[in-house]
């Protein structure tokens, strides 16, 4: 764990946020990643699937806002739970990449 210095003197962990976001960069690196394969590739996949069913063009980067809109939606209408916000920034994180790299071939 990471100590960060307060201007102050007082010492003290990570804050709350901080351990959200390591925890979602661990998933999108980690666990994740090797579950479901290449990002650019399965949110590809989705985005062709989506845009079938939806009669539109769905981009991957549009994939990843669309999951971010769901976590929202699952966090105000069930009972609080700190994952979907830990999920939400992943899928945040992965629209700027995606967006980034351009959606070509897809």
């Amino acid at each position: 764990m990471t100590i960060i210095p307060l201007h102050d003197g007082i010492e003290c962990g990570p804050s709350p946020a901080a351990v959200s976001l390591a925890k979602a960069i661990n998933l999108i690196d980690g666990e994740r990643d090797k579950q479901h394969g290449d990002r650019k590739e399965n949110f590809g996949m989705i985005a062709k699937l989506w845009t079938v069913y939806v009669g539109r063009q769905i981009k991957p980067k549009d994939v990843a806002w669309m999951m971010v809109l769901l976590k929202v939606a699952r966090e105000s209408n069930g009972s609080h739970n700190l994952d979907n916000a830990i999920d939400a920034a992943g899928y945040a994180a992965l629209a700027g990449e995606l967006a980034e790299a351009g959606d070509a071939g897809c």
